[in-house]
């Protein structure tokens, strides 16, 4: 009976051991569930493991440019200009910076400043974790990173200028170091709240960046007869951000060297007659001026530049949001081919009344082969740069540093 007593006893504390060890177990295997990463969230402790982390980071970023380009990134500095007017039937759509008013918090002055930031939040922690890839023993995967590398300085460096011509005055060397330009943010920190940083930091960094772009990026430039196109930042487009940047703060001799070595490398010939310009800018069937430009497909839309024809199919005639000034239109000549394709005289219905032959902007009227229905949707292919900006740079910048 007592032999009988004990080995109950025994037997009791063996499964009291092994119910706490399941417990335990348990306890143990519902933390670590509770540790998992999101299934659709990439960690910066581990997302930069190897050069094709590198490679999709940088596709990633990619992605983001190509959301960040015409519509209102476009049209808000016509609105806010005297280039355009109003019509009557415009919806005020883009009405907030078109008037000059309370408008820092409409949408679409605010949204392009929003989406700018977001991208650069972004782009640091790309920068930060790019920096981490192990250098891979394949040559062609490490111009992989490099790319990557070399590409988010040129984002960053491209979303910081174009935030500054939007949201600070004009560059002045003069002035810069105590004129106020915008936040100026190179790491990826979410509490910050980042006061304007002066214009001379903000440019200082924009071309700190597009150096280390250039001397990383491993891309050839398009051979002169080519027919294709850079969808990425080739050595020439970083040199077409160069001038960009270079002539917005009146270094002058700097953005005349960087758009004339462009120019005589002979690669992106201008176009001289009427047919090709057309074909360039309204069928997108000829693209030698593209420096670099983003593809639009009707599986992968963009943003389109819709306020300037409003075509309504049904009666043949347009409505538009806005019609270019008198003095915009005759600020072509007459003989100058680029008139009838910037422009267009076109019959409109504003307010119940049709009036014809009113010069509208006719830049952007839709490419054909974008359309995803039987009338345009105003898709193009936005061109980041290209060479007639370029020319338009080497003539300011030589004629600026002779008569400042």
């Amino acid at each position: 009976m007592v032999k009988i007593l004990k080995k109950k006893k025994v037997m009791k504390k063996i499964i009291l051991g092994l119910v706490g060890a399941l417990l335990t177990l348990t306890a143990i295997t519902s933390c670590k569930k509770l540790d998992l990463s999101p299934y659709n969230a990439v960690s910066p402790t581990t997302g930069f493991s190897s050069w094709l982390d590198a490679w999709y980071w940088d596709n990633g970023l990619y992605t983001q440019l190509r959301g960040r380009l015409y519509g209102s990134y476009t049209t808000i500095q016509e609105t806010a200009s005297d280039q355009l007017n109003a019509s009557l039937d415009f919806g005020n759509r883009g009405g907030a910076a078109h008037r000059w008013g309370t408008f820092l918090q409409a949408n679409d002055v605010a949204g392009p400043y929003q989406a700018y930031y977001s991208a650069i939040a972004n782009i640091n922690v790309a920068i930060d974790g790019l920096d981490k890839v192990p250098v891979p023993v394949n040559a062609g995967q490490q111009d992989t990173v490099s790319n990557a590398r070399s590409d988010a300085r040129a984002m960053r460096a491209f979303y910081y200028h174009e935030l500054m011509t939007r949201y600070a005055k004009p560059y002045n060397p003069a002035t810069a170091t105590a004129d106020l330009g915008v936040p100026l943010l190179t790491t990826y920190d979410v509490k910050a709240l980042p006061s304007r940083a002066n214009s001379k930091a903000v440019y200082d960094q924009i071309l700190a960046d597009i150096t280390y772009a250039k001397a990383n990026n491993k891309r050839a430039n398009r051979a002169a007869s080519a027919s294709t196109v850079s969808t990425r930042y080739t050595p020439d487009a970083l040199l077409a951000l160069e001038a960009r940047v270079k002539l917005a703060i009146q270094d002058w001799a700097g953005a005349y060297t960087a758009a004339n070595t462009l120019i005589t490398s002979g690669r992106y010939p201008l176009y001289t007659t009427a047919t090709d310009l057309k074909n360039y800018w309204h069928t997108e069937t000829a693209r030698q001026e593209d420096i670099f430009r983003i593809n639009a497909s009707t599986a992968e839309p963009v943003n389109t530049n819709a306020i300037y024809l409003g075509f309504l199919g049904a009666n043949n005639y347009y409505i538009p949001d806005f019609i270019p000034t008198q003095t915009v239109v005759d600020s072509y000549e007459a003989t100058d081919f680029r008139k009838n394709i910037y422009f267009a005289q076109l019959p409109i219905f504003i307010s119940g009344v049709r009036y014809n032959n009113v010069w509208l902007v006719n830049k952007f009227p839709g490419a054909s082969a974008l359309f995803t229905g039987t009338f345009t949707n105003y898709m193009h292919s936005p061109k980041i740069f290209r060479i007639g900006e370029i020319y338009t740079i080497a003539a300011e910048a030589a004629e600026r540093a002779t008569n400042p």
